[in-house]
Protein backbone atom coordinates (compact mmCIF):
# COMPACT_ATOMS: atom_id res chain seq x y z
CA UNK A 1 0.00 0.00 0.00
CA UNK A 2 2.67 2.53 0.95
CA UNK A 3 4.64 1.67 -2.48
CA UNK A 4 1.12 1.69 -4.70
CA UNK A 5 1.28 5.22 -3.20
CA UNK A 6 4.93 6.86 -3.70
CA UNK A 7 5.23 4.63 -7.05
CA UNK A 8 1.42 6.22 -8.48
CA UNK A 9 2.69 9.53 -7.40
CA UNK A 10 5.64 9.88 -8.95
CA UNK A 11 4.46 8.08 -11.89
CA UNK A 12 1.23 10.52 -12.79
CA UNK A 13 2.61 13.63 -10.99
CA UNK A 14 3.48 15.83 -14.03
CA UNK A 15 0.38 15.80 -15.32
CA UNK A 16 -0.94 17.20 -12.44
CA UNK A 17 1.47 19.88 -11.37
CA UNK A 18 0.13 22.66 -13.00
CA UNK A 19 -3.34 21.75 -12.57
CA UNK A 20 -5.49 23.40 -9.17
CA UNK A 21 -5.48 20.62 -7.69
CA UNK A 22 -2.08 19.31 -8.29
CA UNK A 23 -0.78 20.90 -4.83
CA UNK A 24 -3.86 19.17 -2.78
CA UNK A 25 -2.99 16.02 -4.31
CA UNK A 26 0.59 15.94 -3.04
CA UNK A 27 -0.36 16.94 0.40
CA UNK A 28 -3.28 13.79 -0.31
CA UNK A 29 -0.27 12.18 -0.89
CA UNK A 30 2.74 12.48 1.34
CA UNK A 31 -0.25 12.04 4.19
CA UNK A 32 -0.89 8.38 2.80
CA UNK A 33 2.79 7.40 3.05
CA UNK A 34 2.70 8.73 6.40
CA UNK A 35 -0.13 6.47 7.45
CA UNK A 36 1.28 3.44 5.45
CA UNK A 37 4.81 4.22 7.14
CA UNK A 38 3.63 4.32 10.95
CA UNK A 39 1.77 0.82 9.91
CA UNK A 40 4.12 -0.35 8.66
CA UNK A 41 6.23 0.01 11.95
CA UNK A 42 2.94 -1.07 13.86
CA UNK A 43 3.18 -4.17 12.34
CA UNK A 44 7.02 -4.53 12.58
CA UNK A 45 6.56 -3.20 16.68
CA UNK A 46 3.67 -3.99 18.18
CA UNK A 47 3.88 -1.21 21.18
CA UNK A 48 0.89 1.21 22.63
CA UNK A 49 2.68 4.33 21.20
CA UNK A 50 2.80 2.36 17.49
CA UNK A 51 -0.51 1.12 17.55
CA UNK A 52 -1.72 4.65 18.36
CA UNK A 53 0.63 5.94 15.73
CA UNK A 54 -0.69 3.32 13.15
CA UNK A 55 -4.30 4.32 13.83
CA UNK A 56 -4.43 7.51 14.07
CA UNK A 57 -2.11 8.39 10.74
CA UNK A 58 -4.86 6.11 9.25
CA UNK A 59 -7.72 8.34 10.56
CA UNK A 60 -5.51 11.46 10.14
CA UNK A 61 -5.38 9.62 6.13
CA UNK A 62 -9.51 9.38 6.20
CA UNK A 63 -10.13 13.23 7.17
CA UNK A 64 -7.26 14.52 5.06
CA UNK A 65 -8.70 12.63 1.81
CA UNK A 66 -12.49 13.49 2.82
CA UNK A 67 -11.05 17.64 2.81
CA UNK A 68 -9.26 17.07 -0.59
CA UNK A 69 -12.59 15.07 -1.91
CA UNK A 70 -14.78 17.79 -0.85
CA UNK A 71 -12.56 20.37 -2.67
CA UNK A 72 -12.60 18.74 -5.41
CA UNK A 73 -16.15 17.90 -5.60
CA UNK A 74 -17.08 21.77 -4.32
CA UNK A 75 -15.01 23.02 -6.82
CA UNK A 76 -12.15 24.71 -4.40
CA UNK A 77 -9.71 25.74 -6.95
CA UNK A 78 -7.63 28.45 -4.28
CA UNK A 79 -4.92 27.27 -2.41
CA UNK A 80 -6.72 29.26 0.70
CA UNK A 81 -9.92 27.69 0.11
CA UNK A 82 -7.91 24.29 0.11
CA UNK A 83 -6.26 25.10 2.72
CA UNK A 84 -9.42 26.06 5.07
CA UNK A 85 -11.20 22.61 4.21
CA UNK A 86 -7.87 20.56 5.37
CA UNK A 87 -7.56 22.63 8.30
CA UNK A 88 -11.29 21.55 8.94
CA UNK A 89 -9.62 18.37 8.84
CA UNK A 90 -7.23 18.71 10.54
CA UNK A 91 -9.44 20.43 13.94
CA UNK A 92 -11.57 16.78 13.38
CA UNK A 93 -8.78 14.51 13.32
CA UNK A 94 -7.25 16.84 16.58
CA UNK A 95 -10.94 16.36 18.46
CA UNK A 96 -10.88 12.33 17.10
CA UNK A 97 -7.12 12.12 18.33
CA UNK A 98 -7.75 13.70 21.57
CA UNK A 99 -10.95 10.90 22.68
CA UNK A 100 -8.48 8.10 21.71
CA UNK A 101 -5.43 9.22 23.08
CA UNK A 102 -7.11 11.30 26.48
CA UNK A 103 -10.24 9.61 27.33
CA UNK A 104 -10.78 5.67 25.46
CA UNK A 105 -8.82 4.42 23.26
CA UNK A 106 -11.86 2.83 21.86
CA UNK A 107 -11.28 0.45 19.08
CA UNK A 108 -15.07 0.66 18.20
CA UNK A 109 -15.27 4.26 18.08
CA UNK A 110 -12.18 4.23 15.78
CA UNK A 111 -13.79 1.91 13.08
CA UNK A 112 -16.93 3.72 13.77
CA UNK A 113 -15.58 7.24 12.39
CA UNK A 114 -12.93 5.77 9.77
CA UNK A 115 -15.86 3.82 7.99
CA UNK A 116 -18.58 7.59 8.48
CA UNK A 117 -15.60 9.28 7.02
CA UNK A 118 -14.91 6.99 4.17
CA UNK A 119 -17.75 5.99 3.02
CA UNK A 120 -19.24 9.47 3.26
CA UNK A 121 -16.63 10.41 0.61
CA UNK A 122 -16.76 7.37 -1.57
CA UNK A 123 -20.37 7.96 -2.35
CA UNK A 124 -19.92 11.66 -2.53
CA UNK A 125 -17.17 11.76 -4.97
CA UNK A 126 -18.90 8.93 -6.65
CA UNK A 127 -22.56 11.18 -7.02
CA UNK A 128 -20.32 13.62 -7.60
CA UNK A 129 -18.85 12.64 -10.87
CA UNK A 130 -21.90 11.17 -11.98
CA UNK A 131 -24.10 14.58 -11.40
CA UNK A 132 -21.27 16.58 -13.17
CA UNK A 133 -21.00 14.00 -16.24
CA UNK A 134 -17.13 13.26 -15.25
CA UNK A 135 -15.75 11.79 -18.43
CA UNK A 136 -14.00 9.36 -15.95
CA UNK A 137 -16.84 8.30 -13.59
CA UNK A 138 -17.77 4.68 -14.36
CA UNK A 139 -13.62 3.95 -13.89
CA UNK A 140 -14.31 5.39 -11.11
CA UNK A 141 -17.46 4.09 -9.91
CA UNK A 142 -15.72 0.94 -10.50
CA UNK A 143 -12.56 1.99 -8.20
CA UNK A 144 -14.75 3.06 -5.54
CA UNK A 145 -17.24 -0.23 -5.54
CA UNK A 146 -13.92 -2.66 -5.07
CA UNK A 147 -11.84 -0.48 -2.48
CA UNK A 148 -15.61 -0.71 -0.73
CA UNK A 149 -15.17 -4.47 -0.88
CA UNK A 150 -11.38 -4.13 0.38
CA UNK A 151 -13.02 -1.97 3.48
CA UNK A 152 -15.04 -4.99 3.76
CA UNK A 153 -12.16 -7.40 4.91
CA UNK A 154 -11.32 -4.45 7.21
CA UNK A 155 -14.64 -4.74 8.79
CA UNK A 156 -15.57 -8.14 8.50
CA UNK A 157 -12.60 -10.12 10.18
CA UNK A 158 -12.14 -13.67 9.70
CA UNK A 159 -9.74 -16.61 10.57
CA UNK A 160 -6.85 -17.34 8.48
CA UNK A 161 -7.53 -19.24 5.39
CA UNK A 162 -5.40 -22.47 5.13
CA UNK A 163 -3.95 -21.03 8.48
CA UNK A 164 -2.26 -18.36 5.92
CA UNK A 165 -4.52 -15.21 5.17
CA UNK A 166 -6.58 -13.66 7.31
CA UNK A 167 -9.42 -10.59 6.36
CA UNK A 168 -6.25 -8.08 7.10
CA UNK A 169 -3.70 -9.65 5.05
CA UNK A 170 -6.15 -10.15 2.53
CA UNK A 171 -7.08 -6.30 2.50
CA UNK A 172 -3.56 -5.60 1.87
CA UNK A 173 -2.76 -7.53 -0.77
CA UNK A 174 -6.64 -6.08 -2.39
CA UNK A 175 -5.92 -2.19 -1.72
CA UNK A 176 -2.97 -1.57 -3.89
CA UNK A 177 -4.30 -2.21 -7.34
CA UNK A 178 -7.24 -0.08 -6.19
CA UNK A 179 -4.96 2.75 -4.93
CA UNK A 180 -3.57 2.66 -8.52
CA UNK A 181 -7.09 2.85 -10.07
CA UNK A 182 -7.38 5.96 -7.81
CA UNK A 183 -4.42 7.65 -9.16
CA UNK A 184 -4.90 7.16 -12.42
CA UNK A 185 -8.34 8.74 -12.25
CA UNK A 186 -7.23 11.82 -10.80
CA UNK A 187 -4.68 11.67 -13.63
CA UNK A 188 -7.38 11.12 -16.21
CA UNK A 189 -8.87 14.33 -13.69
CA UNK A 190 -6.31 16.87 -14.11
CA UNK A 191 -6.28 15.71 -17.99
CA UNK A 192 -10.50 16.25 -18.06
CA UNK A 193 -9.61 19.60 -16.33
CA UNK A 194 -6.74 20.58 -18.70
CA UNK A 195 -8.65 19.88 -21.51
CA UNK A 196 -11.73 22.21 -20.34
CA UNK A 197 -9.32 25.28 -20.23
CA UNK A 198 -8.33 25.16 -23.77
Amino acid sequence: NLLAHALARRRWRPAERGGPYGALWMVYTAVHVNAWVWSTVFHARDTRATEAADYLSAAGSLFVSAACVAARTLAARTAAAQAALVACALVALAAHARYMLFVKFDYGWNMSVCLAVGVGQMAAVVAWAYVARHPARRYLAVGIGLMCACTLLEVFDFAPLAGVADAHALFHVASPPVILMWYEFLRRDANHLAEKEL
